[in-house]
């Protein structure tokens, strides 16, 4: 089937590679084999594209626990990371065109997304640390007293 040299990389540690030989194919295809095996109904399809609901119960009773935020796992969505959750919550929340303000310095990913959105982004500078007095906080040129 396959013709394998002893090693197929004179530098067996390069990043990216590994030692492919009689041995490690097998290995691979004994593992592989294992896992389909173990494989059901469920794993054969789509998921719920808002993520499972077992994982979406758990993040609700995490936030009741430890924000006391009551939701609904029905109202949590589980996205594969920030970006893609940042690029969600636009696309769904805002128009082309609309005004938000951003908090200056902001992540460098939802500003692009922003950008991207075609919407009109109001810098907003930070507001001081919460530990600094209100008098601290009014001597900065450009930052108002702290609510």
């Amino acid at each position: 089937m396959f013709a394998f040299r002893e090693e197929s990389d004179p530098a067996p540690f390069n990043m990216g590679r590994t030692r492919v030989d009689a041995r490690s194919v097998a290995a691979w295809r004994r593992l592989t084999h294992q896992a389909v095996r173990s494989l059901g109904p469920v794993h054969c399809g789509y998921s719920d594209p808002r993520g499972l609901p077992e994982l979406r119960q758990t993040i609700g009773e995490y936030l009741q626990a430890a924000r006391a935020v009551r939701c609904d796992p029905e109202q949590i969505i589980v996205t594969s990371g920030a970006r893609a959750a940042i690029d969600l919550a636009i696309r769904v929340l805002l128009d082309r065109g609309a005004e938000v303000w951003l908090e200056d310095p902001c992540y460098p990913v939802t500003y692009d997304a922003l950008v991207t959105a075609e919407v009109a982004v109001r810098p907003c500078p930070s507001m001081p640390p919460v530990s600094m007095s209100a008098p601290a906080c009014a001597e900065r040129p450009g930052r108002g007293r702290p609510s």
